[in-house]
């Protein structure tokens, strides 16, 4: 296998050729990995090019790097493109060895600093004990952006996305170069975050619903957020006694003296951090002392049984009966899934408090993993993180959660003391778990 990279990262990452190296071929035996085959080919400003030909797809053009839905682990920066051939390479055809699992392939056009969700992605699907699966032929069209470092073209939204089915193509480039594996099994990738005027995921109508999760609040990022802002003050202390010390001088004793100085520096930064430590306890506390309230609140508004209500009120059934709900508290969904049923699954990730941008202000964080099972297909057509958030939240960008357009409220700390706030917060939770129904609907499609 040959490997190369390109010297300057802007231009680039890392290009690879050849097929799975010893090591790898015995991870896909036993079945940790598998390669997932695809092609791509683009445009700029209707111009067509092949996105793998040349110097290689990330040049000049875009980054690609994966992600996983199951661990919501964080994206690198770009992941290193692997061809099989130099010929199947000028045709556009890439390979990813993956795990088992649900993964995101996502587009950074090279004039962005950083992947968050307006960055279009593609989900992939690597079934378990499949050692060769075609993902499908990515078309992306490209436009200028704005014409930075080198005026290169950027992906600009998940509309210049296309997939189609080329199965012939990718058997025939397989049994080329992984003859010791039968012929790949296909399992087109889906765009990820498509809007829903795009086309709908999957209108048809439901056998069953099931909801888990969304019984618990999760307020560990609030407390650290606390903690470090009481905590500023004592680093900002230790930091200017360290500087005390100075540059040691040339002769013996100035450097007797500034060694002093630096002793007296730590002692002043130890007790800065140790102030600073307290004060955050204390803001943390205060922090604290309404949690209760606010889970109270959350214990009352029964987000899963709400969710599965306005679902159930607007989602059509495929039979003339109700459709079949359960709610379950774990969250290993797998396990009580029918197979033949086309089922909706909603996991509810425990209510965040976030902080927003003024201080002792707050937000509700209501995030849910939307997945639809396609018995037909027998895999899942449609898996996508969506969150009912506020702009105004202190967070870090993620590709993975996509924002519903309804707003979470902000709220200020002290009205969680008021005692009509839990039957306030109750109902914006309440309206919170309606506009995450109403949008699942939104953008799964009706008939």
């Amino acid at each position: 296998m040959v490997s190369w990279c390109v010297a300057l990262l802007v231009l680039g990452g890392c290009v690879s050729v050849g097929p799975p190296g010893a090591s790898e071929q015995s991870a896909i035996e036993r079945g940790e990995m598998a390669v997932l085959l695809m092609r791509w080919t683009g445009t700029v400003e209707g111009e067509p090019f092949a996105a793998a030909a040349g110097a290689g797809p990330l040049i000049n053009r875009f980054y690609t790097s994966l992600g996983n839905l199951d661990t919501l682990a964080p994206i690198r920066g770009f992941d290193i493109q692997r061809h099989l051939t130099r010929e199947s390479r000028e045709t556009g055809w890439v390979y990813f060895l993956l795990p088992p699992g649900q993964h995101i392939l996502v587009l950074r056009g090279t004039d962005r600093a950083a992947f968050d969700a307006s960055c279009p992605a593609v989900r992939l699907e690597v079934p378990a004990g499949v050692p060769v699966i075609y993902a499908g032929h990515l078309h992306v069209d490209l436009d200028r952006g704005q014409r930075q470092l080198l005026h290169v073209p950027t992906v600009a939204t998940s509309r210049g996305l296309r997939v189609s089915d080329e199965r012939e193509h990718a058997f025939a480039v397989a049994a080329a170069s992984l003859p010791q594996y039968p012929a790949p099994r296909v399992v087109l990738m889906r765009v990820y975050g498509r809007a829903p005027d795009e086309g709908a995921a999957d209108p048809r109508p439901l056998d069953g619903l099931l909801i888990t999760g969304g019984l618990t609040v999760d307020v560990d990022e609030l407390r650290r957020r606390a903690a470090e802002r009481g905590a500023a003050p004592g680093l900002a202390i230790s930091g200017a006694a360290l500087q005390a010390g100075g540059a040691a001088p040339n002769d013996p004793l100035g450097a007797i003296i500034v060694g002093a100085t630096f002793v007296a520096g730590l002692a002043i930064a130890s007790f800065g951090a140790v102030a600073g430590s307290i004060a955050g306890a204390a803001e943390e506390a205060r922090w604290r002392e309404h949690l209760e309230e606010a889970a109270a609140a959350v214990r009352a508004a029964d987000l899963p049984h709400r969710i599965a209500e306005e679902l159930q009120s607007i989602m059509p059934a495929a039979s003339p009966g109700a459709i079949d709900v359960h709610i379950e508290p774990d969250t290993q969904v797998e396990d009580g899934l029918h197979p033949d049923r086309r089922t909706l699954v909603v996991r509810m990730l425990p209510l965040l408090l976030r902080e927003c941008a003024e201080r002792r202000t707050f937000c509700f964080e209501l995030t849910a993993r939307v997945r639809l099972w396609d018995p037909d297909e027998q895999r899942w057509a449609f898996d996508e993180y969506m969150v009912w958030t506020n702009a105004a939240a202190k967070r870090e960008p993620s590709i993975y959660l996509r924002p519903i357009p309804h707003e979470s409220p902000v709220l200020h700390l002290d009205e969680l003391a008021d005692p009509s706030a839990e039957a306030i917060v109750r109902q914006r939770l309440v309206d919170g778990a309606r506009h995450l129904a109403q949008e699942i609907v939104h953008r799964l499609g009706r008939p």
